[in-house]
């Protein structure tokens, strides 16, 4: 890709110390899968073990000390912090600089390095256990983040019914690039800025029936869009964005990326 190499966002990167993603997504294939086998679970029931244990900053970090007794949980998480420490090396500088009052205006903001990795984890059982039900639906969009664009050029989106979408005016954003890829398999691309959840499921799957779903964002604000599609019994897929480095983490915005060939697998 002419514009694909490694970047750092405030808490993580998906490139880690390598100058592509693809271990990264290799990495999280494996550990999910020996999860699975050494826990014995099915991957509903991990998902739904994931979903009640990674609320709890408190219990999450109680199970990572000596004197720990759920075994279960502090076996997953070190095998999980051996392997992907490396992918978020910000957590806990930025954990520090942020004022305690974002514990109730943007609580998402303040989660502990232990929940960024069952957050991984979470996003490779959700797009393993709807993939399917997501390309067999009536109609598929795709939200995507208004930090992808190119920061260099103006973006010359427009709106419809739904919200912006792109005009493909640059070669070089991300969000041309991932548009294109997405029409091409019938699903419609959408850059998320106006339009509110909740009201688009209803509006959607009155008009078109079953409707899915696929995200684009940061992995906290990704697993906090996967837990509401879930509950609103929407099929839901999701690919995390390679770092967080749009304004509400780092005080301006600067280019980021996604990785292409995962999108592809994912809606082939």
């Amino acid at each position: 890709m002419d514009n694909y190499g490694p970047i750092t966002g405030k808490t993580y990167t998906l490139f880690g110390k390598n100058r592509e993603t693809q271990p990264y997504y290799l990495k999280i294939k494996d550990l999910t899968n020996k999860i699975l086998d050494d826990q014995d679970m099915g991957m509903e029931e991990l998902l739904d073990y994931i979903h009640k244990v990674s609320r709890n900053r408190a219990s999450l970090k109680r199970a990572t000390s000596r004197n720990s007794t759920n075994y279960k949980l502090s076996s997953i998480l070190a095998l999980l912090h051996n392997s992907l420490a490396e992918y978020a090396p910000g957590v806990e500088q930025h954990l520090k600089s942020e004022p305690i009052h974002k514990c109730i205006t943007d609580n998402s903001i303040l989660s502990t390095r232990e929940q960024y990795y069952l957050f991984m984890i979470e996003i490779e059982l959700t797009n393993r256990l709807n993939k399917a039900k997501f390309l067999d639906c009536n109609l598929k969009i795709a939200l995507l983040p208004y930090c992808l664009r190119e920061m260099l050029s103006d973006c010359k989106s427009v709106k419809d019914e739904i919200d912006y979408y792109c005009k493909h005016c640059s070669k070089n954003c991300y969000i041309n690039k991932i548009s294109a890829i997405l029409k091409e398999h019938d699903i419609h691309p959408y850059i998320w800025q106006t339009v509110r959840f909740k009201s688009l499921i209803k509006q959607l799957s009155y008009k078109y029936g079953s409707t899915g779903i696929m995200g684009i964002a940061c992995i906290v604000e990704l697993a906090n869009g996967i837990r509401s599609c879930w509950k609103a019994g929407v099929p839901v897929v999701g690919i995390p964005l390679n770092a967080n480095r749009c304004i509400r983490w780092m005080g301006d915005f600067y280019d980021n990326s996604v990785d292409l060939d995962i999108l592809k697998s994912l809606i082939s």
